[in-house]
């Protein structure tokens, strides 16, 4: 008896083809790289043995959107040389509060599906970020080392966009195949 293909099967065929080829034509005109996910402080959004899709750039004189996926070097000093993935959630100029486990930015409260909660009595701010900064945090906020460790970082320390997923489970992120910026 022969085994019957499931019917998800050509789908799954047919998004791979199209990643694969659509990171070649994105890759003749900016460098493409694979980054393996090596802690939970993205979870649940990404998790350990995911890879992700990521794309460079000069970041300075592209714009980067609040709520995207950066890659970056973290600080030296807090001990590791593994680059990191981080969601922005605010930019130079915006002011940035944690309270009541809720991330609020320029006085609005943000509502992030996405994000495992801090603890009731986390406490950050108010800060307003520099210009040329981004506020980051890891979408597994209790454990995640990020902008509430180490501050705001510089535009020009982005390696970075994540462009997709390549983990086992299917995941929504925004996805920067249309309107990529011109490097």
């Amino acid at each position: 008896m022969q085994p019957h293909p499931s019917p998800l099967q050509p789908a799954y065929a047919l998004v791979l083809v199209s990643l694969v080829g659509l990171s070649g034509w994105v890759a003749e005109r900016r460098p493409v790289e694979t980054f393996e996910v090596v802690s939970r402080s993205m979870t649940p959004t990404l998790v350990v043995g995911d890879r992700v899709l990521t794309i460079s750039c000069d970041w300075s004189a592209a714009p980067l959107e609040t709520g995207e996926l950066v890659v970056f070097q973290p600080p030296a000093w807090i001990g590791s040389e593994i680059p990191v993935v981080k969601r922005i959630v605010a930019q130079g100029g915006d002011r940035v509060e944690i309270h009541d486990a809720a991330l609020y930015v320029n006085g609005g409260r943000r509502e992030e599906s996405y994000a495992r909660r801090y603890p009731p009595d986390f406490r950050y701010g108010p800060l307003v970020v520099p210009p040329g900064t981004l506020f980051v945090l890891g979408d597994n906020r209790p454990l995640s080392e990020d902008s509430t460790t180490f501050g705001p970082i510089s535009v020009d320390q982005i390696q970075s966009v994540v462009l997709a997923r390549l983990g086992s489970e299917p995941c929504a992120l925004g996805v920067r195949f249309s309107g990529l910026p011109e490097c």
